[in-house]
Formats: structure tokens, C-alpha cells, sequence
């Protein structure tokens, strides 16, 4: 069992991405937008501390980071649903 799991996964990812890409490339392109632009937005306008637990998390990266994500989703589905 242990080894069924990791073959059929990579198995049915191959599909996916074979059949699907316009959803891998909006779902991974956006965690990676979200998490550079919050980063370059809490580096550029961050004061405010979000949590305790991560000193260098701040709301502005927060909020950055979650508007930067929905412009490219929006952008990026326009652009690819036209092929």
C-alpha cells in the first residue's frame, strides 16, 4: 500500500498536467506570486507586525501579497483561456 500511493499520484499528476495545465499553471503560478510579492511588499511598506510567532510577517506584505495574487490570477486566466 505504501508503495501504490506514490505511484498512482505521480500517475494521475502526469494526466492532470497533460490534460489540465491551465489549472497547474493558475494555482502554482499563484502560491508563487503570493508568497514573492508578499515578501517584496512586507520588505517595501512593512511596519505593522502581523503575529508574534514571525517577527518579520507584517499586514502590508499580507495584504500585498493576497491583491498581487488576484490581479494574476485574473491576468493569467484571460491570457491562457484564449488558447
Amino acid at each position: 500500500m505504501s508503495m501504490l500511493v506514490p505511484i498512482s499520484g505521480s500517475m494521475f499528476f502526469a494526466y492532470y498536467v497533460y490534460k489540465g495545465f491551465f489549472w497547474l499553471v493558475i494555482t502554482n503560478g499563484s502560491v508563487m506570486i503570493n508568497d514573492i510579492m508578499a515578501f517584496v511588499f512586507g520588505k517595501t511598506f512593512g511596519r505593522t507586525q502581523l503575529i508574534k510567532l514571525s517577527p518579520n510577517k507584517t499586514w502590508e506584505g499580507f495584504v500585498g501579497g493576497g491583491v498581487s495574487t488576484i490581479i494574476f490570477a485574473i491576468y493569467i486566466s484571460g491570457y491562457i483561456s484564449q488558447f
